[in-house]
């Protein structure tokens, strides 16, 4: 990777995957970074308008809204230097919103300047989020959250199911059909690096783990949680290495939930940075760089 190159991080994901939080967290940790090896600012962009206010919602520890389908923001441009290597970049950060991916699967289309991004892809951050169902999107029982047990409701007269959509289409199916949308339209030069992220791995890392034999383990590696959680989509990207290179990432970009004794430890850190959780097979740091480094290269193969 040469020095000042113009490098687009194209951001994938459904809907409340936490690409937004990501962006957020991935700035603040570029103001004060303690990695030697990780990223820093190379200079603020010009324009922040976008970013700013997100960026002080994250810091009082509040919840950030998703990304709205009908105002989607301008790509965000983040300058960084890697003083390790002495790299310097501009990396493209669009955050299109979940929706727009949902809506691809019915439409077949995608915008114009959105597949031009595409074409220009230095690497691809593909956000998956820990607590949802991959089989089913109507089907889904929150995977960490204990339920109150309900009495017994009175019998009741049957009611007609619903029509199946295409709209109802598990997650799976749907990301893999996206992924084969940019193997025909993404960059000729081929692999492809993806980094899938698994967003809310504070939950992983609270829930129970009963043992590599239990039914009901939860494995805490993130490459085997996709494995498990998800096999579809990690049978998909490993019977294409030609086209797709991918590593698997947890990240906890707010670092813990959205109760006021949640908000009131997240912003009692004397560095937010700290809150941060990056999972990385046996490596774990507050350095949310680490998968973008590895898209562009940047990350030694024994790290």
């Amino acid at each position: 990777m040469s020095n000042s190159p113009d490098s687009t991080i194209v951001m994938l994901g459904l809907t409340g995957t936490g690409k937004t939080n990501f962006l957020v967290a991935l700035d603040v940790v570029l103001d004060d970074q303690d990695d030697p090896e990780g990223l820093f600012h190379s200079e603020l962009a010009a324009d922040r308008a976008y970013l700013q206010p997100l960026k002080e919602q994250w810091l009082r520890g509040e919840e950030l809204l998703h990304t709205s389908r009908l105002q989607t923001p301008p790509p965000h441009q983040l300058l960084v230097r890697h003083p390790a290597s002495g790299t310097t970049a501009g990396l493209h950060l669009p955050d299109l919103a979940g929706e727009a991916f949902g809506a691809h699967f019915v439409t077949r289309s995608f915008p114009l300047d959105f597949r031009d991004r595409l074409q220009q892809a230095g690497g691809v951050l593909l956000f998956l989020h820990c607590n949802h169902s991959a089989d089913h999107a109507i089907l889904e029982d929150p995977g960490f959250i204990e339920l109150a047990p309900v009495a017994p409701a009175p019998p009741a007269a049957p009611v007609p199911e619903p029509e199946w959509r295409l709209e109802d289409a598990s997650r799976q199916v749907k990301l893999v059909d996206l992924l084969q949308f940019i193997a025909d339209i993404g960059p000729q030069r081929k692999p492809l690096n993806i980094a899938v992220m698994f967003s809310a791995w504070e939950l992983v890392e609270k829930a129970p783990h009963l043992g590599p034999r239990a039914a009901t383990a939860i494995p805490n590696d993130p490459t085997r949680f996709l494995s498990i959680n998800w096999p579809l989509l990690d049978q998909f990207l490993r019977s294409h290495p030609n086209v797709f290179r991918f590593r698997v990432f947890g990240v906890s970009a707010r670092g813990g939930g959205t109760t006021e004794a949640e908000i009131t430890r997240l912003t009692a850190f004397d560095r937010p940075s700290q809150r941060i959780i990056l999972v990385d097979g046996a490596h774990r740091s507050n350095d949310i760089t680490r998968p973008v480094r590895w898209l562009l290269g940047l990350l030694n193969s024994g790290s």
